[in-house]
Protein backbone atom coordinates (compact mmCIF):
# COMPACT_ATOMS: atom_id res chain seq x y z
CA UNK A 1 0.00 0.00 0.00
CA UNK A 2 1.24 3.24 -0.75
CA UNK A 3 1.91 5.35 2.30
CA UNK A 4 1.80 9.20 1.78
CA UNK A 5 0.16 11.85 -0.92
CA UNK A 6 0.38 15.17 -0.73
CA UNK A 7 -1.69 17.76 0.76
CA UNK A 8 -2.63 20.47 -1.37
CA UNK A 9 -3.81 22.54 1.56
CA UNK A 10 -0.66 22.49 3.14
CA UNK A 11 2.22 24.76 3.23
CA UNK A 12 4.07 21.79 0.71
CA UNK A 13 8.55 21.97 0.39
CA UNK A 14 10.20 20.54 -2.04
CA UNK A 15 13.43 18.74 -1.41
CA UNK A 16 15.51 18.14 -4.54
CA UNK A 17 17.87 15.80 -4.90
CA UNK A 18 20.82 15.12 -7.33
CA UNK A 19 22.02 11.43 -7.28
CA UNK A 20 25.11 10.14 -9.21
CA UNK A 21 26.36 6.85 -8.47
CA UNK A 22 25.63 7.28 -4.56
CA UNK A 23 24.29 3.52 -4.24
CA UNK A 24 25.92 3.20 -0.88
CA UNK A 25 24.88 6.26 1.06
CA UNK A 26 21.43 6.57 -0.93
CA UNK A 27 18.89 4.80 1.16
CA UNK A 28 19.92 6.70 4.43
CA UNK A 29 19.44 9.96 2.49
CA UNK A 30 15.88 9.12 1.18
CA UNK A 31 14.97 7.49 4.58
CA UNK A 32 15.84 10.76 6.68
CA UNK A 33 13.41 12.60 4.10
CA UNK A 34 10.27 10.36 4.03
CA UNK A 35 10.74 10.02 7.67
CA UNK A 36 10.42 13.55 8.57
CA UNK A 37 7.71 14.55 11.17
CA UNK A 38 6.37 17.29 8.58
CA UNK A 39 4.94 15.35 6.03
CA UNK A 40 3.69 17.53 3.01
CA UNK A 41 7.10 17.21 0.83
CA UNK A 42 7.18 17.32 -2.78
CA UNK A 43 10.48 14.86 -2.81
CA UNK A 44 11.82 14.98 -6.38
CA UNK A 45 14.91 13.38 -7.17
CA UNK A 46 17.05 13.59 -10.30
CA UNK A 47 18.81 10.47 -11.38
CA UNK A 48 21.81 12.24 -13.12
CA UNK A 49 22.87 9.77 -15.36
CA UNK A 50 23.87 6.52 -12.82
CA UNK A 51 25.61 3.78 -13.50
CA UNK A 52 24.96 2.02 -10.60
CA UNK A 53 22.40 0.60 -8.47
CA UNK A 54 20.84 4.61 -7.43
CA UNK A 55 18.15 4.53 -10.26
CA UNK A 56 16.98 0.94 -8.98
CA UNK A 57 16.81 2.00 -5.27
CA UNK A 58 15.02 5.42 -6.52
CA UNK A 59 12.12 2.90 -8.14
CA UNK A 60 12.28 1.06 -4.69
CA UNK A 61 11.41 3.94 -2.70
CA UNK A 62 9.23 6.11 -5.09
CA UNK A 63 6.68 2.64 -5.42
CA UNK A 64 6.11 2.75 -1.53
CA UNK A 65 6.03 7.18 -1.28
CA UNK A 66 3.71 8.78 -3.84
CA UNK A 67 5.59 12.07 -3.07
CA UNK A 68 8.51 11.11 -4.65
CA UNK A 69 9.16 11.94 -7.79
CA UNK A 70 12.27 10.40 -10.25
CA UNK A 71 13.64 12.49 -12.79
CA UNK A 72 15.62 10.61 -15.44
CA UNK A 73 18.49 12.40 -17.55
CA UNK A 74 21.43 12.29 -18.93
CA UNK A 75 23.95 13.28 -16.83
CA UNK A 76 24.65 17.24 -16.56
CA UNK A 77 26.58 17.48 -13.39
CA UNK A 78 25.24 19.19 -10.40
CA UNK A 79 24.34 22.30 -11.34
CA UNK A 80 21.71 20.63 -14.11
CA UNK A 81 20.71 18.33 -12.13
CA UNK A 82 19.74 20.79 -9.28
CA UNK A 83 17.96 23.13 -12.11
CA UNK A 84 15.86 20.29 -13.45
CA UNK A 85 14.64 19.65 -10.06
CA UNK A 86 13.76 22.90 -9.59
CA UNK A 87 11.36 23.32 -12.76
CA UNK A 88 9.87 20.44 -11.10
CA UNK A 89 9.54 21.66 -8.02
CA UNK A 90 6.27 22.17 -6.70
CA UNK A 91 6.70 23.38 -2.69
CA UNK A 92 6.39 27.03 -1.47
CA UNK A 93 9.78 26.21 0.30
CA UNK A 94 13.13 24.74 -1.17
CA UNK A 95 15.40 22.66 0.95
CA UNK A 96 18.32 21.24 -1.18
CA UNK A 97 19.97 17.85 -0.22
CA UNK A 98 22.78 15.99 -1.66
CA UNK A 99 22.27 12.23 -2.29
CA UNK A 100 25.47 11.09 0.30
CA UNK A 101 24.05 13.37 3.01
CA UNK A 102 21.16 12.91 5.32
CA UNK A 103 19.07 15.55 7.49
CA UNK A 104 17.46 15.47 11.17
CA UNK A 105 14.21 13.60 11.60
CA UNK A 106 12.84 17.20 12.75
CA UNK A 107 14.36 19.84 9.95
CA UNK A 108 11.38 20.59 7.98
CA UNK A 109 8.90 20.90 10.87
CA UNK A 110 11.62 23.47 12.75
CA UNK A 111 12.37 25.34 9.36
CA UNK A 112 8.94 25.90 8.68
CA UNK A 113 8.18 26.54 12.35
CA UNK A 114 10.84 29.62 12.35
CA UNK A 115 9.02 30.80 9.12
CA UNK A 116 6.20 31.69 11.24
CA UNK A 117 7.93 33.75 14.09
CA UNK A 118 9.92 35.51 10.85
CA UNK A 119 8.83 37.69 8.10
CA UNK A 120 11.49 36.04 5.75
CA UNK A 121 12.09 33.98 2.55
CA UNK A 122 15.45 32.80 3.83
CA UNK A 123 16.80 30.76 6.46
CA UNK A 124 20.54 29.98 7.13
CA UNK A 125 21.10 27.17 9.73
CA UNK A 126 23.92 24.54 11.06
CA UNK A 127 25.52 22.01 9.77
CA UNK A 128 27.05 18.83 11.01
CA UNK A 129 30.10 17.52 9.11
CA UNK A 130 30.63 13.57 9.03
CA UNK A 131 33.65 11.34 7.76
CA UNK A 132 32.48 8.88 4.90
CA UNK A 133 31.09 6.16 7.50
CA UNK A 134 28.65 9.04 9.24
CA UNK A 135 31.34 9.89 12.19
CA UNK A 136 30.99 13.25 13.85
CA UNK A 137 33.90 15.60 12.57
CA UNK A 138 32.45 19.16 13.56
CA UNK A 139 29.61 21.20 13.85
CA UNK A 140 29.51 24.09 11.82
CA UNK A 141 27.63 27.46 12.25
CA UNK A 142 26.00 29.80 9.71
CA UNK A 143 28.25 32.30 10.63
CA UNK A 144 31.88 31.23 11.49
CA UNK A 145 33.21 31.39 14.74
CA UNK A 146 29.99 33.36 15.94
CA UNK A 147 26.84 32.31 17.53
CA UNK A 148 24.13 34.10 16.21
CA UNK A 149 20.26 33.00 16.03
CA UNK A 150 17.74 35.50 15.20
CA UNK A 151 15.96 37.93 12.44
CA UNK A 152 18.25 40.09 11.04
CA UNK A 153 18.30 42.90 8.07
CA UNK A 154 20.50 42.04 5.60
CA UNK A 155 23.44 44.40 4.96
CA UNK A 156 26.42 43.94 3.02
CA UNK A 157 28.58 43.48 6.16
CA UNK A 158 25.94 40.26 6.94
CA UNK A 159 26.30 39.12 3.25
CA UNK A 160 30.47 39.01 4.09
CA UNK A 161 29.81 37.07 6.95
CA UNK A 162 27.70 34.63 5.50
CA UNK A 163 30.33 34.35 2.69
CA UNK A 164 31.88 31.23 4.21
CA UNK A 165 29.05 28.80 4.31
CA UNK A 166 28.00 29.53 0.27
CA UNK A 167 26.79 26.07 0.26
CA UNK A 168 23.19 26.00 -0.85
CA UNK A 169 22.23 22.49 1.17
CA UNK A 170 22.54 24.87 4.46
CA UNK A 171 19.51 27.09 3.73
CA UNK A 172 15.45 27.25 3.41
CA UNK A 173 14.44 29.33 1.02
CA UNK A 174 11.31 30.56 -0.28
CA UNK A 175 10.85 29.72 -4.03
CA UNK A 176 9.26 32.27 -5.25
CA UNK A 177 11.95 34.32 -4.76
CA UNK A 178 14.31 32.58 -7.09
CA UNK A 179 11.26 32.14 -9.52
CA UNK A 180 10.73 36.02 -9.64
CA UNK A 181 14.04 36.59 -10.60
CA UNK A 182 14.44 33.20 -12.82
CA UNK A 183 17.81 32.10 -10.51
CA UNK A 184 18.76 29.02 -11.48
CA UNK A 185 22.86 27.19 -11.30
CA UNK A 186 25.25 27.78 -13.42
CA UNK A 187 25.77 24.67 -15.43
CA UNK A 188 29.08 22.95 -16.27
CA UNK A 189 31.25 24.29 -13.06
CA UNK A 190 32.41 24.17 -10.14
CA UNK A 191 31.57 26.57 -7.70
CA UNK A 192 28.02 26.76 -8.28
CA UNK A 193 26.98 27.34 -5.09
CA UNK A 194 28.75 30.71 -4.63
CA UNK A 195 26.85 32.83 -7.68
CA UNK A 196 23.86 30.87 -5.66
CA UNK A 197 23.62 31.50 -2.65
CA UNK A 198 25.58 35.13 -3.09
CA UNK A 199 22.45 35.89 -6.11
CA UNK A 200 20.26 35.52 -3.25
CA UNK A 201 21.96 36.93 -0.73
CA UNK A 202 21.50 40.23 -2.87
CA UNK A 203 18.17 39.57 -3.29
CA UNK A 204 17.72 39.75 0.31
CA UNK A 205 19.31 42.89 0.33
CA UNK A 206 17.57 45.16 3.17
CA UNK A 207 14.96 42.51 3.87
CA UNK A 208 14.35 40.46 7.00
CA UNK A 209 16.41 36.86 7.16
CA UNK A 210 16.60 34.51 9.55
CA UNK A 211 19.75 32.72 11.30
CA UNK A 212 19.45 29.69 13.34
CA UNK A 213 22.86 27.91 14.91
CA UNK A 214 20.35 24.86 15.22
CA UNK A 215 22.42 22.16 13.07
CA UNK A 216 19.81 20.14 10.66
CA UNK A 217 21.93 18.70 7.96
CA UNK A 218 24.70 16.04 7.68
CA UNK A 219 27.72 16.58 5.24
CA UNK A 220 29.40 13.78 4.87
CA UNK A 221 32.98 14.16 3.77
CA UNK A 222 33.86 11.64 1.06
CA UNK A 223 37.09 10.77 -0.72
CA UNK A 224 35.65 10.92 -4.19
CA UNK A 225 33.76 14.37 -3.77
CA UNK A 226 34.00 17.29 -5.87
CA UNK A 227 36.10 19.29 -2.71
CA UNK A 228 38.60 16.46 -2.43
CA UNK A 229 39.13 16.74 -6.47
CA UNK A 230 39.64 20.29 -6.67
CA UNK A 231 43.33 20.66 -5.24
CA UNK A 232 45.67 21.18 -7.76
CA UNK A 233 42.97 21.16 -10.78
CA UNK A 234 42.46 23.34 -13.63
CA UNK A 235 38.95 23.76 -12.90
CA UNK A 236 39.92 25.81 -9.90
CA UNK A 237 39.55 28.63 -12.38
CA UNK A 238 35.68 27.75 -12.80
CA UNK A 239 35.71 30.32 -9.76
CA UNK A 240 36.41 33.75 -11.90
CA UNK A 241 33.54 31.91 -14.30
CA UNK A 242 30.89 32.39 -11.48
CA UNK A 243 32.64 35.51 -9.89
CA UNK A 244 31.92 36.93 -13.06
CA UNK A 245 28.53 35.86 -13.34
CA UNK A 246 27.61 36.83 -9.92
CA UNK A 247 28.83 40.76 -10.91
CA UNK A 248 26.97 40.15 -14.23
CA UNK A 249 24.04 39.39 -11.94
CA UNK A 250 24.43 42.06 -9.61
CA UNK A 251 24.85 44.83 -12.78
CA UNK A 252 21.92 43.43 -14.18
CA UNK A 253 19.62 44.12 -10.91
CA UNK A 254 20.84 47.32 -9.95
CA UNK A 255 23.13 45.58 -7.03
CA UNK A 256 26.34 47.08 -8.30
CA UNK A 257 26.37 50.19 -6.26
CA UNK A 258 24.94 48.84 -3.42
CA UNK A 259 27.45 46.23 -2.75
CA UNK A 260 30.42 47.91 -4.47
CA UNK A 261 32.38 47.98 -1.53
CA UNK A 262 31.62 44.15 -0.82
CA UNK A 263 32.61 43.11 -4.37
CA UNK A 264 36.95 43.11 -3.83
CA UNK A 265 36.27 41.05 -0.56
CA UNK A 266 34.45 38.25 -2.46
CA UNK A 267 37.06 39.07 -5.65
CA UNK A 268 39.82 38.30 -2.76
CA UNK A 269 38.06 35.17 -1.53
CA UNK A 270 38.05 33.62 -4.72
CA UNK A 271 41.92 34.61 -5.18
CA UNK A 272 42.75 33.51 -2.27
CA UNK A 273 41.52 29.91 -2.91
CA UNK A 274 42.08 29.66 -6.66
CA UNK A 275 45.69 30.30 -5.25
CA UNK A 276 45.82 27.65 -2.62
CA UNK A 277 44.82 25.17 -5.27
CA UNK A 278 45.95 26.17 -8.57
CA UNK A 279 49.16 24.08 -10.36
CA UNK A 280 52.23 26.66 -9.99
CA UNK A 281 52.25 26.69 -14.32
CA UNK A 282 48.80 28.27 -13.98
CA UNK A 283 49.56 30.95 -11.37
CA UNK A 284 50.36 34.05 -13.81
CA UNK A 285 46.70 33.29 -15.39
CA UNK A 286 44.98 33.87 -11.46
CA UNK A 287 46.50 37.37 -12.21
CA UNK A 288 45.42 37.82 -15.44
CA UNK A 289 41.67 37.03 -14.54
CA UNK A 290 41.60 38.95 -11.48
CA UNK A 291 42.82 42.18 -13.37
CA UNK A 292 39.98 41.68 -16.35
CA UNK A 293 37.41 41.15 -14.09
CA UNK A 294 37.97 44.53 -11.73
CA UNK A 295 38.21 46.73 -14.84
CA UNK A 296 35.46 45.12 -16.25
CA UNK A 297 33.05 45.69 -13.47
CA UNK A 298 34.77 48.89 -12.18
CA UNK A 299 36.17 47.74 -8.33
CA UNK A 300 39.23 49.82 -8.74
CA UNK A 301 37.09 52.69 -7.87
CA UNK A 302 37.93 54.43 -3.75
CA UNK A 303 41.00 54.54 -2.25
CA UNK A 304 40.02 51.23 0.15
CA UNK A 305 39.01 49.50 -2.10
CA UNK A 306 42.14 50.16 -4.10
CA UNK A 307 44.14 48.94 -1.07
CA UNK A 308 42.23 45.89 -1.15
CA UNK A 309 42.54 44.83 -4.20
CA UNK A 310 46.21 45.84 -4.86
CA UNK A 311 48.08 42.96 -3.70
CA UNK A 312 45.99 41.05 -6.02
CA UNK A 313 46.43 42.49 -9.00
CA UNK A 314 50.16 41.80 -9.66
CA UNK A 315 51.88 38.86 -9.24
CA UNK A 316 54.57 38.72 -5.90
CA UNK A 317 55.99 35.66 -3.95
CA UNK A 318 54.43 33.89 -1.10
CA UNK A 319 56.98 35.54 1.06
CA UNK A 320 56.07 38.99 0.29
CA UNK A 321 55.44 40.87 3.50
CA UNK A 322 52.51 42.57 1.41
CA UNK A 323 49.62 40.16 3.24
CA UNK A 324 46.13 39.70 3.48
CA UNK A 325 44.23 37.44 5.76
CA UNK A 326 40.71 36.74 4.13
CA UNK A 327 39.34 35.26 7.83
CA UNK A 328 40.53 38.57 9.51
CA UNK A 329 39.41 40.79 6.90
CA UNK A 330 43.10 42.86 7.60
CA UNK A 331 45.49 44.20 5.33
CA UNK A 332 49.28 44.99 6.26
CA UNK A 333 51.65 46.43 4.53
CA UNK A 334 55.42 45.92 6.30
CA UNK A 335 58.85 46.70 5.97
CA UNK A 336 61.67 45.05 7.99
CA UNK A 337 59.24 43.61 9.74
CA UNK A 338 58.05 46.58 11.15
CA UNK A 339 54.28 46.89 9.72
CA UNK A 340 53.93 50.64 8.20
CA UNK A 341 50.37 50.31 7.34
CA UNK A 342 47.34 48.14 8.23
CA UNK A 343 43.60 48.25 7.64
CA UNK A 344 41.06 45.97 9.49
CA UNK A 345 37.21 45.33 8.61
CA UNK A 346 35.24 42.89 10.98
CA UNK A 347 32.07 43.04 11.99
CA UNK A 348 30.55 46.38 10.48
CA UNK A 349 33.85 47.89 11.97
CA UNK A 350 36.29 49.40 9.83
CA UNK A 351 40.36 50.51 11.31
CA UNK A 352 42.80 52.26 9.40
CA UNK A 353 46.22 52.88 10.93
CA UNK A 354 49.74 54.06 9.99
CA UNK A 355 53.07 53.17 12.51
CA UNK A 356 50.56 52.05 14.55
CA UNK A 357 48.17 54.92 15.29
CA UNK A 358 44.66 55.44 14.20
CA UNK A 359 44.46 57.41 11.28
CA UNK A 360 40.82 56.52 10.06
CA UNK A 361 37.74 54.33 11.88
CA UNK A 362 34.09 53.86 10.52
CA UNK A 363 31.94 52.07 12.12
CA UNK A 364 28.75 50.15 10.60
CA UNK A 365 26.04 48.63 12.63
CA UNK A 366 27.56 45.45 13.88
CA UNK A 367 26.37 42.09 13.31
CA UNK A 368 25.58 41.66 16.64
CA UNK A 369 23.24 44.87 16.98
CA UNK A 370 20.80 44.69 13.52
Amino acid sequence: MKQFEMNEEAICVSVIIPVYNVAEYLRECLDSVISQTYSNLDIICVNDGSTDESGTILEEYAAKDLRITIVNQENAGLSGARNSGLEKAKGDWVLFLDSDDWIEKSTVAELLELTKKSNTELICFGYRRVDEKGNFLSDKLPIEHTETSGEFKMTPELIWALSNRNYVHFKFIKKRLLDDYGLRFYPGVWFEDFTFSQSIFALMLDKNICVTDSIFYNYRQREGSIMKQMVKSPKVFDSFIVLRELFEFYRENGFSDKLHELAPWLVSKMYYRTMKNAPADMIPRIYEDIRSIVDEFGLYKGFYNKIRLWGMLQPRPKWSKLFYKSHQYTVKVCFLGLTLFSSKFYNGEFTAKFLGMTIAKRINKRLSDI
